[in-house]
């Protein structure tokens, strides 16, 4: 087995255990796209820019003049595509406002009946 292989195995256990974990506690893991440009895409204005280079660590975005944190802004980029792809499976977000736990903007769903409980 080479070393690619056995990461790929790796990768596959890690997921296949948060999945066991996330339905145990009765939470939704949602895959985004692994080539979604999620560190490339302002979550401020929602524009793209293309030239980002991986040594670029922080930086202020052009269009919008907000200062971005790569990992922060790719974090918050994830989170809405998450919820999107839930929303599109039928699920309804309610905001709870600020939680001490989750940070501003914490969200509780409800799953509207008649759609697909698969959020993927």
């Amino acid at each position: 087995m080479t070393l690619s292989d056995e990461c790929s195995v790796l990768v596959s256990e890690f997921i296949r255990q948060l999945e066991y974990k996330c339905r145990w506690a009765g939470k939704h893991l949602v895959r985004v796209d692994r080539f979604y440009p999620s560190s490339m895409v302002c979550s401020e204005c929602s524009t793209q820019y293309e030239e980002l280079t991986l040594q670029e660590r922080k930086w202020t975005w052009a269009q919008c003049g907000v200062e971005l944190d790569r990992d922060a802004n790719a974090a918050q980029n994830i989170r809405v595509a998450g919820m999107h792809k839930m929303s599109e499976a039928g699920y309804v977000f309610v905001n709870r406002g600020e939680d001490a736990r989750l940070g501003a903007g914490a969200w509780d769903f409800l799953h509207c009946s008649g759609v697909s409980s698969n959020p993927r």
